[in-house]
C-alpha cells in the first residue's frame, strides 16, 4: 500500500477521483529533497521535516493533495482507539450505494480505502442503514426512480464529484453538499 508520495508541486493537486484516491491511502506528501537527502545520509531520514505544510507553502492554493493528507493522517490518528477492531478512514461511518455505470469500481475502491461500506442497491436492502447514495446522472428512468426510493428514506443521494470534493476539503463538501444533491425530474 502507497503510504508516501514525492511531488515536485504538493499544492497542484485538485478535487480529481485519482487525488482523493491518494487522499485515502497516503500518510504523507514529500518534497523531492527527502528522497536526495536520504540518499546522501545512507538511510531513510524522519519525513516530518521534508512533508508539504500548508502552513509554510509559498503558493496559496496548497489545499491540495499534501494539505488534504495531512488533514485526513493527522483527524484519523486523532479518532483512532488503541486496540481498535477496525482502522479508522475518511469514510468510516459510511455506508453507501454507488449507483453509476462508468468507473463504478474506482469509486468502490475509494469508499472502501476510506474504510467505508459500500453495499449494492437491491430492494431487500435495508435502505436506513445506508448513509449516501452516489451517481453519475439521473438520466434514466431507473436511476430516477431509486433516488426516489432513496430520497423517501432519508439517504443522500449526491453526485459522485462530492467524494473527491469532501477527501480534499471536508467542511466546504459538509457546507456546500446541496450543490451536490441530486433531484430527480418527476
Amino acid at each position: 500500500m502507497v503510504r508516501r508520495v514525492v511531488s515536485c508541486r504538493g499544492s497542484r493537486a485538485r478535487a480529481s477521483l485519482p487525488y482523493a484516491s491518494l487522499t485515502c491511502l497516503v500518510h504523507r506528501v514529500l518534497q523531492p529533497a527527502y528522497l536526495e537527502d536520504s540518499y546522501n545520509a545512507g538511510r531513510w531520514l524522519e519525513e516530518h521535516s521534508y512533508e508539504w505544510d500548508p502552513e509554510v507553502a509559498n503558493e496559496a492554493s496548497m489545499m491540495g493533495l499534501a494539505a488534504a493528507a495531512k488533514y485526513w493522517r493527522l483527524t484519523l490518528q486523532s479518532k483512532q482507539q488503541p486496540r481498535q477492531a477496525r482502522p479508522t478512514g475518511a469514510f468510516s461511518d459510511f455506508r453507501v450505494i454507488v449507483h453509476t455505470s462508468v468507473r463504478r469500481t474506482a469509486y468502490v475502491r475509494l469508499v472502501q480505502a476510506g474504510r467505508g461500506v459500500v453495499e449494492n442497491y437491491s430492494e431487500t436492502l435495508p435502505l436506513h442503514e445506508i448513509t449516501h447514495a452516489f451517481f453519475e446522472g439521473a438520466s434514466n428512468d431507473e436511476s430516477r426512480a431509486v433516488i426516489r426510493e432513496l430520497q423517501q428514506a432519508k439517504v443522500s443521494c449526491l453526485s459522485v464529484r462530492w467524494l473527491s470534493e469532501y477527501l480534499i476539503s471536508p467542511a466546504k463538501a459538509r457546507e456546500n453538499m446541496h450543490k451536490y444533491l441530486f433531484e430527480p425530474s418527476h
